[in-house]
């Protein structure tokens, strides 16, 4: 929901399926008057040769965000392998100290650092992505 709402407020896209050039390629190829009949109406019209009715009409809902999922054994190695990356915290300039204790915690099955650690995650994603994968180049 957070993101729907920073990226409407800005008129950004963040849902990667409407960012592959495939797919823009196909928009941009469709005629206008076919685009806008009716509030997505082009795709609307696709879902409906594609989906079941009672997927069409359900209300709509958010993507469940349980702490618990995301913090598997499994998951969380994964956390501390990105996070602690002695190349992230230098970049980064994080305290080390305090990366492992948000994991630590987390390990323990508490959440109450959730959002840091899981955002902090992400971080580590893009940069181990983007800056660090640029610099090997």
């Amino acid at each position: 929901m957070r993101v729907d709402k920073a990226t409407m407020r800005y008129g950004v896209e963040a849902r990667e399926p409407f960012l592959d050039m495939g797919v823009m390629r196909v928009a941009f190829d469709t005629p206008a008057k076919v685009r806008a009949a009716g509030l997505k109406g082009f795709l609307k019209a696709y879902a409906r040769q594609k989906l079941s009715p009672e997927i069409l009409t359900r209300a709509k809902r958010g993507f469940p965000a349980d702490s618990k999922i995301f913090m598997a054994p499994q998951v969380l190695s994964k956390i501390r392998e990105s996070i602690l990356a002695k190349r992230f915290i230098d970049f980064t300039g994080f305290d080390p100290s305090r990366l492992r204790e948000f994991v630590a915690v987390s390990e323990t099955g508490q959440t109450r650092f959730f959002p840091h650690v899981w955002s902090i995650f992400i971080l580590s994603l893009w940069f181990h992505r983007w800056v660090e994968a640029q610099a090997e180049v």
